[in-house]
């Protein structure tokens, strides 16, 4: 489990900076958040090592935000686009 975390983890974060991409990189996040959350909850005793967990754990709220922020920008580039357009279209 831990080590799925940080796998995807890593594959959100590097999608969550590609712009466009970037918008359903949260689609990969989530599911790697929630596979650090079990795998910490595993990892109880102390020699067991929860690294990989909080790892995948961090770059999975990372990209969550980054994703977030990638489609609240494009939204806003596509609202302007719209707006282009119309006064293009009416003059």
């Amino acid at each position: 489990m831990q080590v799925t975390a940080l796998v995807l983890g890593i594959i959100s974060l590097v999608l969550s900076i590609i712009p466009l991409v970037g918008c359903i990189a949260w689609l990969v996040a989530i599911p790697g958040i929630v596979f650090s959350g079990i795998g910490m909850a595993k990892a109880k005793k102390p020699e067991d090592k929860k690294g990989f967990a909080i790892a995948g754990l961090v770059t999975g709220i990372i990209a969550l935000l980054i994703s977030f922020g990638q489609c609240a920008d494009t939204d806003d580039t596509l609202k302007e686009l719209d707006k282009s357009i119309k006064e293009l279209q009416s003059m």
